[in-house]
This record gives structure tokens, sequence and C-alpha cells, in this order.
């Protein structure tokens, strides 16, 4: 994934990444069940995009716990 966006806009389906975890582990694969092509705009879109950003934020915080 390249950015929670572009994560949101391409696929039906998007894995997050575990940040600080084992490198190419994924952390939750995400279903995006939202019409082609995607309305940036749209409450739906930024639902899903604040979603990806937490599961990352979530990660990212449980590495640094583990340190």
């Amino acid at each position: 994934m390249h950015t929670p966006t572009l994560a949101t806009i391409a696929p039906h389906r998007s894995g997050s990444p575990e940040p600080h975890g084992v490198p190419g582990r994924v952390a939750e694969i995400s279903s995006i069940d939202l019409p082609q092509p995607r309305d940036v705009t749209s409450p739906e879109f930024n639902q899903m995009k604040r979603h990806l950003l937490d599961v990352v934020h979530r990660e990212v915080a449980a590495g640094a716990a583990e340190t």
C-alpha cells in the first residue's frame, strides 16, 4: 500500500501493513465496497480512509510499545 488514499481508490480489498512489524506482514485485509470510480469526497470513502489510517497508527503504536 502506498498511501491510505491510494489504497482506498484502486482496489476492492486492501492490506494494511505493520510498519514496525515483520517486513511484508499484513495487519488487516479490508474489503472496499465502494463504487468505481471512487468519489474521494464521499463520506464513505473518507470513513474507509480513516479506518486504514487507524490500522496503521495502531500498528505503529504497538511497535513502539514493544521497543
